[in-house]
């Protein structure tokens, strides 16, 4: 080990140490640490850190102690220290987090919404994106308004696709970018930003393509077999009450008995459990009705308290979504139905009443949507109704084609052409008037 000198400082001039408080040749730093020694000049540490050079020996003394001390903590006093910088924008990950305090996290907002809108964000602010010198940066690390439409379409391209989704995960990419249009917008609104990347000049810079709808519905006996396959005897009223209400199965599953209006034959959703936040009245079938009729008690034959859940357990506690969900899937199977979701009752029920002659508004009242042209979109018609209005659409173009020749039976030697203007005697005829075939002379 080196032996150390005046504790760690001396001066590399001629002057003597007596003479180094007052000399002005520049002090400089030793110090042995963990096998390692380090040697610096102070006046160039100083003025690497744009501070004045220690002159006299209580300054070197101080830095000495300083540099010690960072030297203990793992930091080289030789390296530059980073001076802060004067840009004080806000980056992208400030801003998202914000975001999610304020309006994802929002108190009337539900859980479920919640935990979706931070995947979408807690995933996108974490992707790279193409920096300086072929090097990456996360999108959190940009700030607002350097954020670019190549940008979003590295985010769209580098999006992880779920090719076992049901559309092969094409829609995954699609929903993150609007939550991230989403999030410019609000940013601009809370005044975080003046501008958006989604838009150029009033021109859209990112383009989705339409999401393909659901179409399906229930054929032929699919309907008895999924009663008659129903794994859990909950489940099998679920599906009732699925096809004669219309109801989400979030909606359902958190149904109380004090939701139930016997009186008034009738459940009262609450705008808590509804997806848009509104109350809305479904009127109870008479199928429903003696199905509810039949759980209305517990299994010790007193009825259950209006805090208990209609479709819960034998005691009315609640049942978890994902027992439910695999109780479907392996009614399905058992049944060998592919390709049902239990939310396409929600469309067969709105395709039945339809049919049946309501209109459109009240199939909107019934599934409870905001928009009526969230409606029109679980409107498809059944194989036997398209087989009906056809049939009744080549009947009556049979009569059109009926009447067709009859018609041209009727006007049979008449010449309907703008290039007979004469008449048998010479004379011009009125425009539109019909000539008689004449027989043409021989001479």
């Amino acid at each position: 080990m080196p032996t150390r000198t005046h504790d760690g400082l001396r001066k590399r001039c001629d002057c003597g140490p007596r003479k180094w408080a007052k000399c002005l040749h520049p002090w400089h730093f030793s110090f042995y640490h963990h096998g390692k020694e380090h040697r610096c000049s102070l006046d160039v540490v100083a003025r690497a850190r744009n501070e004045p050079p220690p002159a006299g020996t209580t300054e070197a003394k101080a830095w000495r102690d300083k540099l010690r001390g960072e030297i203990r903590g793992g930091a080289d006093p030789t390296l530059p220290v980073p001076t802060p910088t004067d840009d004080t924008r806000l980056t992208v990950g400030d801003v998202m987090n914000r975001y999610l305090d304020q309006h994802v996290r929002a108190p009337e907002r539900k859980k479920a919404g919640q935990v979706v809108m931070t995947a979408y964000i807690k995933r996108l602010r974490a992707m790279p994106l193409p920096a300086a010198h072929g090097t990456t940066l996360a999108l959190e690390e940009k700030t607002l308004d350097t954020v670019t439409a190549a940008d979003l379409d590295v985010l769209r391209r580098g999006w992880t696709l779920e090719k076992t989704a049901a559309q092969g995960g094409r829609t995954g990419p699609n929903r993150a970018l609007k939550r991230l249009r989403h999030f410019f917008n609000w940013s601009i609104e809370q005044g975080y930003a003046d501008r958006s990347p989604f838009k150029r000049a009033h021109v859209n810079t990112v383009h989705f393509s339409q999401e393909p709808g659901r179409t399906r519905r229930l054929e032929g006996d699919e309907e008895a077999r999924l009663l008659q396959h129903a794994t859990t005897p909950l489940l099998k009223v679920l599906i009732a009450a699925g096809l004669d209400t219309g109801c989400r199965i979030g909606e359902l599953l958190l149904l109380t008995w004090g939701d139930v209006k016997w009186n008034q034959n009738a459940l009262l959703l609450p705008a808590a459990i509804t997806k848009t936040n509104e109350a809305r009245d479904v009127p109870l079938t008479q199928n429903l009705r003696a199905l509810l009729d039949m759980r209305r008690h517990a299994p010790d034959g007193t009825e259950h308290a209006a805090d208990r859940f209609v479709f819960g357990n034998e005691v009315g506690e609640p049942v978890k979504y994902w027992r439910v969900n695999q109780a479907w899937h392996d009614t399905c199977a058992a049944a060998e139905i592919t390709g049902l979701h239990f939310h396409d009752l929600r469309r067969e029920l709105a395709s039945t009443l339809r049919e049946s002659g309501a209109p459109d508004h009240i199939v909107a009242d019934v599934l409870g949507h905001a928009n009526i042209s969230t409606t029109s979109r679980y409107l498809k018609a059944s194989r036997a109704g398209l087989t009906t209005y056809v049939k009744q659409f080549e009947a009556h173009r049979a009569q059109q084609k009926q009447a067709a020749t009859k018609a041209a039976a009727k006007s049979s030697g008449t010449i309907r052409t703008p290039f007979a203007h004469g008449t048998a005697d010479g004379r011009s005829a009125e425009p539109g008037t019909a000539v008689k075939n004449r027989p043409k002379s021989l001479n």
